[in-house]
């Protein structure tokens, strides 16, 4: 066994020396290359030079290419109107395309959606990979342009996923500038096809990165696209957005940043804030009387739910949701898709999925949700412009309406130094393993201590946000850990709107009234009534069913993997990428234990648990662990020669037994109610007279020892407290 105490005394300590390793940072090319209007603009192309005096035709003087430009501000987009002859009519429909024929390079902060950003780029004479947030974008874009091939996994029965001959063929097709439209998960398939010269040969756009800075937290493949951005040469990529979210990235302080607008946005809003949003969404369904169409943006199928089964029933008949296609089985009844970009029905609800990237050609009244009470529902100012921006119609939207709380529990001040927190905290704990890294060269008695510290140490690199412990560091498509610079953007960006104008009820008032015209404000407090109860109540237990459904559909999978020999790591991990949330921890779940122990009682156990919190995994992982270590274990050793079957304990004798222990084996200190749920893990117990009795081990009734863990292996990441 290591002697980790001696080591530490004689070794560990000169990490605090080596201030030549210390406080790393990305290295990044710091230097800014600006757009030029030959960057913007084809030389045999129609378009505008942007003056003082308004938009006019460019004279196609060479010359006139090297001039800088970092915005096109206050110009016309959209369909822009005229009188003649006594009557109202459109003049002419502007577009980016109208002033530019490429998408600028760096960060592009557009502003406003439905400017045909997307659009430009898919018809400029160059190659272009785009990455855009979900498939079914993905897949809309290729179909409406021919000359694009989409990548992706199955859409539907009519278009399956992309195979490599598919690839292959565009690739060798005669189309003259290629155009990939993909998502995150399938960019390295595109890169891979392509081959090294694609850095070089190939525009990268990342279309509405801002969703990707929201979702890397569950999907931390998402991520791995800017390890690619960052090999494309400057003038070759693009991050492009309409609700730009601060980067952390201190690489991005050096892209060149370019403004899309056409000035302040014309909305009328009315502002609603309330103690109880379901009721108030509920009220602004019914008031209606007039069967114009009213799309909700809230993005929790459970609380739509709740909403609709408290509608009475002929209102239930005229709802839909427009969610994802992984979430089609919680919507049930009320699934929908946009039918020729027109509403599906008269009371639509509407997800993230649907909140960028996809137009809506219908009128419509806009209610707009924001829970500042959940990390996924809290809206930004600019992701509430995002959602109007949806509606594609001049005069579409027949009103807008935002309702909105503010969170029980009031967040911390941010003073500014919060970003800054968090990234330190994760340059620290890179720092460590660096200086570890070179410490440990060449020998092999510090890599085995430092793989277990390393362990360790990753436990601690996360914040926790919600309710949920988000990681602050990754490994990157090298293997190596880095930040998770988009976590900590979307954790930033959460604290932002707790302690901005999310505090206090007529802060978020304020702020709105800085750009848009606030027709009325008012606060409601409103009681949950026992009709809502029994509809919440409903939504709560149907999403209970189906989480039900998707778990025995993963282990009807896992089975049928074992009973073809082709249950392995690989396997599950592709189970991972391609399933919902809750269906992924399940089967993440079982990639952790199912090399140890029995299969069956593995999914048993983890089917017990399925709708629990993750105390109650770490009961099962702690089983199987256990029941997986050899007999010369170290903790083994120590627990049975400290633990006497038929002997009484208190909870005090126990964390004094697993004090040293834990301290020892995993680097953490236990506390009372820990160490009895940590005990009762390894052993049966019963409890006589006030104390814990020890009545036996395997407390699972495990029957086939796999995999087993030898004595020199260390525990760090394996038992979890």
């Amino acid at each position: 066994m290591i002697d980790i105490n001696s080591m530490l005394s004689s070794k560990i300590k000169y990490l605090c020396s080596l201030n030549s390793i210390c406080n790393m940072k990305t290295e990044c090319a710091e230097e800014i290359v600006p757009n030029t209007w030959g960057d913007l603009i084809d030389l045999d192309s129609i378009t505008y030079n942007l003056t003082d005096e308004g938009v006019v035709e460019v004279d196609n003087d060479p010359a006139f290419y090297d001039i800088e430009i970092d915005s096109i501000t206050n110009v016309p987009f959209g369909r822009v109107y005229g009188e003649h002859n006594g009557e109202v009519v459109v003049d002419d429909v502007y577009r980016l395309s109208s002033y530019i024929s490429k998408i600028p390079h760096g960060i592009v902060d557009k502003k406003r959606p439905g400017i045909g950003a997307t659009t430009l780029e898919i018809n400029a004479k160059r190659n272009s990979i785009i990455v855009v947030p979900t498939k079914i974008l993905a897949y809309s874009k290729a179909k409406m342009h021919p000359q694009c091939q989409y990548i992706g996994s199955k859409i539907n029965s009519e278009r399956g996923a992309t195979s490599k001959a598919e690839l292959y063929n565009y690739l060798n097709s005669d189309i003259v500038y290629k155009k990939f439209i993909v998502v995150a998960d399938s960019l390295k398939r595109v890169l891979d096809l392509i081959e090294e010269k694609v850095y070089n040969t190939y525009f990268l756009l990342v279309d509405e990165v801002d969703m990707l800075q929201s979702d890397s937290n569950y999907r931390p493949a998402l991520e791995n696209v800017m390890d690619y951005y960052f090999r494309f040469d400057k003038r070759n990529r693009c991050l492009l957005t309409a609700t730009m979210v601060e980067f952390s990235n201190p690489c991005l302080k050096h892209e060149t940043r370019f403004c899309l607008t056409d000035g302040k946005p014309k909305r009328i809003i009315k502002l609603i804030h309330t103690d109880n949003i379901n009721a108030l969404v509920k009220n602004e369904i019914e008031k209606n009387t007039n069967e114009e169409k009213i799309l909700i943006a809230y993005n929790s199928i459970t609380q739509i739910l709740g909403i609709i089964y408290n509608l009475d029933s002929d209102l239930q008949k005229k709802c839909s949701i427009l969610c994802s296609e992984a979430s089609e089985k919680e919507a049930g009844e009320f699934y929908a898709v946009l039918n020729n970009n027109k509403l599906p029905s008269n009371i639509v609800f509407m997800t993230c999925s649907y909140f960028a990237g996809v137009d809506i050609e219908d009128k419509y009244h806009l209610v707009t949700v924001s829970n500042a009470e959940k990390f996924f529902q809290i809206l930004s100012i600019d992701k509430m412009t995002q959602i109007a921006g949806r509606c594609r119609l001049e005069n579409g939207l027949l009103s807008e309406t935002i309702i909105y709380n503010t969170p029980k529990k009031v967040a911390l001040f941010d003073d500014g130094t919060f970003q800054e927190m968090l990234l330190n905290k994760a340059y620290k704990v890179l720092d460590l393993y660096k200086a570890a890294d070179k410490i440990s060269k060449n020998d092999t008695d510090l890599v085995r201590l430092f793989s277990i510290v390393k362990k360790a140490i990753q436990e601690k690199a996360t914040e926790k946000v919600g309710g949920e412990e988000i990681s602050l560091t990754r490994p990157n498509i090298d293997g190596e850990y880095v930040p998770a610079y988009f976590n900590i953007d979307s954790i930033v960006e959460k604290m932002k709107l707790d302690t901005g104008y999310y505090m206090i009820p007529e802060w978020l008032k304020n702020e709105l009234a800085k750009s848009f015209n606030i027709v009325s404000y008012i606060s409601i407090n409103e009681d949950i009534n026992e009709s809502q109860k029994i509809a919440e109540e409903k939504s709560t237990q149907g999403q209970k069913q189906q989480l039900d459904t998707y778990i025995k559909e993963a282990m009807a999978k896992i089975k049928q993997l074992e009973a073809t020999g082709e249950l392995n790591d690989d396997e599950l991990k592709k189970l991972i990428r391609s399933s919902k949330r809750n269906t992924r921890d399940f089967y993440d779940r079982f990639m952790r234990l199912y090399k140890y122990a029995d299969n069956n009682i593995v999914i048993n156990e983890l089917w017990k648990i399925r709708a629990e919190n993750k105390k109650s995994f770490k009961d099962i992982n702690n089983a199987v662990v256990f029941w997986a270590l050899k007999e010369s274990h170290p903790i083994k050793t120590d627990l049975s020669s400290s633990l006497i079957k038929g002997s009484l304990y208190s909870s005090k004798e126990l964390q004094e037994i697993l004090k040293s222990i834990t301290t020892y084996h995993l680097f953490k200190t236990i506390k009372k109610r820990a160490s009895v749920s940590l005990i009762k893990s390894f052993y049966s117990l019963n409890r006589p007279r006030g104390k814990y009795k020890v009545i036996g081990d395997n407390p699972k009734g495990f029957t086939e020892h796999k995999k087993r863990i030898s004595k020199d292996e260390n525990l760090t990441g394996l038992i979890l407290l």
